[in-house]
């Protein structure tokens, strides 16, 4: 869920209240922002859930400061550079913390962050000294290392721990069997997505250990590949068991069968669930995954029956991802409507009046960000929902539909307009609103 957040280039501390209030404990990407002054970054450190910030290239130390409060995943891709100070706030950080941006690691910037608690994200070194590894294997959670291209022996002696935790290097297409025997070593999740050959040997060390994540190595963790378009309930109980990190989302986008047994083992797992592979949901098998507590996520969800809707409606979680969805039946427009949290129908790219009219009573974010257009009995019914909704493909609105939507309450999302559509009192009436993200011109 973005509802265009990404869109803004400033943000106000009004604003940022306002997407704080309106996201609840979903996503909220504002990667559009490029600075941040340190209010703003008091106000979205509140955000309790992944908050993305990928825009932001330096922060003051005070912003550190206030983003080290914040408790979930949090996202600096093209945060370039730390000094001591901000990454001793930074490490304060409760969840998994991205920093990307980051070519060069100093000892002393290491030794902050590795008492930082969660995922640690440093993708962007393209080397590392054996120095550098001693101090991050003290870091008790996972390490994302996937700029590294080479990896010599000491520093992956060094990087394996006794410990579980997950170590991901998947830029590597290839390493020695000395290095393979170090990996054979680990305790945790190695993600080698990358590696295209390995000498027999090495192969053989890793092959079944039933902890290594690409789908050219065979072991339990080919699971978690595109390649699974299936999963025992047997399976699915040793990857919830080894997938620790809650704040990276369980992908099973290959899986195209999902039955109620292995579906109550899954939602064991507290993090977002994505299930992008499954084309059809058994009523029984929704009423199952509506007791996750994390985010679901079905991207290639074409048709939702009525029961499965009744059930799937009832989750408990963030938000409802349905983003496949291409047709909404009255009835079951109906049922989700009474859905509480964030629900996503971005492939809907046209509503009837009476579909339209079972989203008003719904209560969160609501995107409909493939519409284009909409009547005019559309707007006015949409425009007593309350939340967020997000309609930034829209390209022209009729004063009627205009006036209806500048009384929704909530903030909206109206990027896509074509203002030369509009006429000059529509384009006023919805600048009246300040809950309203329109083109500037």
């Amino acid at each position: 869920m973005t509802f265009n957040s990404i869109a803004l280039k400033i943000c106000s501390v009004t604003q940022a209240q306002t997407l704080v209030a309106e996201s609840q404990h979903g996503w909220l990407d504002v990667s559009g922002l490029e600075s941040i002054d340190d209010a703003v970054a008091e106000v979205l450190a509140t955000h309790e859930g992944e908050l993305a910030l990928n825009g932001i290239v330096q922060l003051t130390d005070k912003a550190a400061e206030y983003l080290g409060r914040h408790s979930g995943s949090l996202y600096l891709k093209k945060l370039s550079s730390i000094n001591e100070s901000q990454a001793f706030s930074l490490a304060k950080h409760k969840g998994y913390l991205v920093l990307s941006g980051l070519l060069t690691l100093s000892d002393s910037i290491a030794h902050k962050l590795a008492f930082h608690e969660g995922g640690l994200g440093l993708d962007g070194l393209s080397t590392i000294n054996r120095t550098t590894a001693e101090i991050l294997s003290r870091h008790e959670g996972g390490i994302s290392l996937n700029g590294l291209t080479s990896l010599s022996v000491d520093v992956a002696q060094t990087l394996v721990t006794q410990t579980y935790r997950e170590l991901s290097f998947n830029m590597l297409e290839t390493f020695s069997d000395d290095v393979a025997i170090a990996f054979s070593t680990h305790q945790g999740l190695l993600s080698l997505e990358g590696i295209k050959h390995l000498p027999g040997k090495a192969k053989e060390l890793l092959e079944g250990l039933g902890k290594i994540s690409n789908p050219n190595i065979r072991g339990v963790w080919e699971v978690e590949s595109d390649k699974c378009i299936e999963l025992s309930p047997e399976d699915a109980q040793l990857l919830i068991s080894r997938h620790i990190d809650t704040k990276v989302p369980l992908q099973l986008e290959g899986l195209i069968t999902l039955s109620p047994e292995t579906a109550q083992v899954i939602i064991n797992f507290t993090g977002e669930i994505i299930l992008g592979g499954l084309t059809s949901l058994s009523p029984e098998t929704a009423a199952v995954l509506k007791e996750s507590i994390g985010s679901l996520s079905f991207a290639s969800l074409e048709t939702l029956s009525l029961a499965a809707a009744l059930a799937i409606a009832k989750h408990k979680g963030p938000s409802l991802k349905l983003n496949g969805l291409l047709t909404l039946p009255p009835e079951v427009a109906g049922a989700l409507g009474d859905h509480e949290g964030e629900l996503n129908l971005d492939g809907i790219h046209s509503l009837t009046d009476k579909v339209a009219a079972g989203f008003a009573k719904h209560k969160g974010g609501l995107s409909f960000g493939g519409l284009t257009s909409m009547s005019d009995t559309t707007a006015e019914a949409l425009s007593h929902h309350i939340g967020m909704l997000d309609l930034a493909s829209i390209r022209t609105l009729s004063d009627k539909a205009t006036k209806s939507l500048s009384k929704h309450e909530g903030w909206l999302y109206l990027r896509g307009l074509d203002l030369s559509t509009l006429s000059e009192s529509a384009i006023e009436l919805l600048r009246n609103n300040t809950d309203i993200s329109m083109p500037d011109a």
